[in-house]
C-alpha cells in the first residue's frame, strides 16, 4: 500500500473510549490497522474479523480498495465498533446511496453518548 496517494474517502468513528479514522485508497484490498496487517493485529475470532470487513463485502468494496485504519483507545470490542463505524462512514462519503442499505444491516449505527430524558413529576 502506497500512502502517497491521494485518499478516496475516509470516515471517522467512535466508540466509548475507542476512536478510529478510516481512511480508502485504490487497491487490491488489503486493511492495514495501526501500520500492522488485519490479521495480526486482530487475533481475535474469524468473527470479530468479518464485522469489521463486512460493510465492505456488501457494496463489493473489499477487493478495489486498500483500507488504513489508526484506532487509539479502550478496549478490543470497542475498538472493532469503532472501526466498524469508520468504515461505515468512509464507505457513505464514498456514495451517499449505501446509507440505507448499511442501516438495513444494523452496521451504520449512531452513538449517542448522551440522552437528555425528561422527568415527570
Amino acid at each position: 500500500m502506497n500512502f502517497t496517494e491521494k485518499t478516496i474517502s475516509s470516515g471517522t468513528g467512535k466508540r466509548k473510549t475507542s476512536i478510529a479514522k478510516a481512511f480508502f485508497y485504490t487497491g487490491s484490498g488489503e486493511i492495514l490497522i495501526n501500520k500492522k496487517n488485519f490479521n495480526t493485529f486482530f487475533s481475535v475470532s474469524k468473527e470479530e474479523q468479518e464485522i469489521i470487513k463486512k460493510p465492505l463485502i456488501i457494496h463489493n468494496l473489499l477487493k478495489d480498495l486498500d483500507v488504513r485504519i489508526i484506532v487509539n483507545g479502550g478496549g478490543i470490542f470497542s475498538q472493532i465498533d469503532a472501526i466498524k463505524l469508520a468504515v461505515c462512514n468512509a464507505i457513505v462519503k464514498l456514495n451517499s446511496n449505501y446509507k440505507l442499505s448499511l442501516k438495513k444491516e444494523l452496521l451504520l449505527i449512531m452513538i449517542q453518548t448522551r440522552q437528555i430524558k425528561s422527568v415527570v413529576s
